[in-house]
């Protein structure tokens, strides 16, 4: 988290990460307009008090959010490891600052140095990553630990010794244009590739449409038409959702698949019931799959249900409301029963399963108008 003081017209504090809405909302609050990319002078950095951020500059905001969700991702040690590490490198403007949460390698923050075998194990850890048990056998520590201390090239800090690793080379990963792609905890859904003139940035959805516009201005294109987009990650694929995403994505465009993946981003949306439902529609665009995931819980989806007789002993054996003697079982015309069922409330066979209405008084029509949405750009508010 990273909690800084803006000015333009007037002051005001943003927590960052935030969503691209809640930013523009503080920018108004400081007498600027809708901007992209998002910038504004820093004048204080609250949190963390130690991160070396140049200060009564224009900085990009979107880029000091971009950074605070890559710290976001950090465990105490590494977020030490990298404040002390841009402290020493003297970075302290965003692009810096962003590269150098992709290099934490070239760098060891030993907190500890009465142990040589703990000092050594770090060094080597921070190096490589990781060990294997077979590796670290082989491997006397302590002499390690010793001879970095005794010749390595270290910096005293407030928070330990900061060690440069050797041989460790800085990437460059973000060449202060377009993002790079990272794996970041409030990510969503799905990851999205936008493509253009051989550039590739990345949004995260659902999230406000603002996003996708922003980085559209870091690609430097004219507009979403212009771009090749793909879905390339998705949470979970349960019910062919990437499938229907990708078809949503071909016909009406990625602000389409953000409305949608707004919708069905929810534990509790059944996905494999909302792809029945979408064939019970006879119909996939993205405001009746949103209309659908509203109004899910109208209807009744049954897996592996073939036919009326497989309807009618679903419903005798797990439906209370139907529920039968054991000795009069042999007594029930299943198949008629189920038909009866099937056209009472409006029931279809569907890939995979059955579907019908819940309440024979409602029909499709009636829910798909119910929960019918604005497919107007979407605003996520705060994260």
């Amino acid at each position: 988290m990273i909690t800084l003081k803006i000015k333009v017209e007037r002051v005001t504090e943003i927590v960052f990460p935030c969503s691209d809405n809640v930013l523009n909302e503080k920018l108004k609050e400081v007498g600027m307009g809708e901007i992209m990319p998002a910038q504004a002078s820093v004048i204080e950095v609250s949190e963390p008090a130690d991160l070396p951020l140049r200060l009564n500059f224009f900085h990009n905001l979107d880029e000091i959010n971009y950074l605070a969700k890559r710290m976001h991702s950090f465990d105490r040690n590494e977020l030490s490891t990298f404040i002390e590490s841009v402290k020493f490198d003297k970075f302290d403007m965003p692009k810096d600052l962003i590269n150098a949460t992709f290099n934490l390698h070239r760098y060891s923050l030993i907190q500890d140095v009465s142990d040589m075998e703990k000092v050594g194990r770090h060094y080597i850890l921070s190096k490589q990553g990781a060990i294997s048990q077979t590796e670290a056998e082989k491997m006397d520590f302590a002499s390690i630990g010793k001879e970095i201390l005794s010749v390595g090239k270290i910096n005293v800090t407030d928070k330990g010794l900061l060690v440069a690793i050797d041989g460790a080379e800085f990437h460059e990963v973000y060449d202060g244009t377009t993002f790079p792609e990272y794996d970041y905890i409030g990510n969503g859904l799905l990851t999205a590739e936008i493509s253009f003139n051989g550039k590739t940035d990345y949004v995260y959805l659902p999230d406000d449409d603002m996003s996708i516009s922003k980085a559209l201005v870091r690609l430097d294109a004219p507009n979403l038409e212009a771009c090749k987009c793909d879905i390339t990650d998705i949470s979970t694929d349960i019910g062919g959702t990437k499938a229907l995403l990708d078809r949503i994505l071909v016909r009406e465009g990625l602000y389409a698949v953000n409305k949608v993946a707004f919708y069905i981003n929810d534990a509790d949306i059944d996905l494999k019931k909302l792809q029945a439902l979408t064939e019970y529609a006879g119909n996939e665009d993205s405001e009746t799959v949103c209309a659908l995931a509203k109004g899910i819980n109208n209807f009744t989806f049954i897996e592996d249900i073939k036919d009326d007789e497989d309807v009618g002993r679903y419903f005798v054996e797990n439906d209370s409301d139907y529920n039968v003697h054991s000795d009069l079982e042999d007594f029930i015309k299943y198949d008629e029963f189920g038909e009866w069922l099937r056209q009472g409330m409006e029931g279809k066979f569907v890939n995979g399963g059955y579907v019908s209405m819940k309440n024979p008084f409602t029909t499709i029509d009636y829910v798909l108008e119910k929960y019918s949405v604005s497919m107007e750009g979407i605003s996520m508010g705060g994260m």
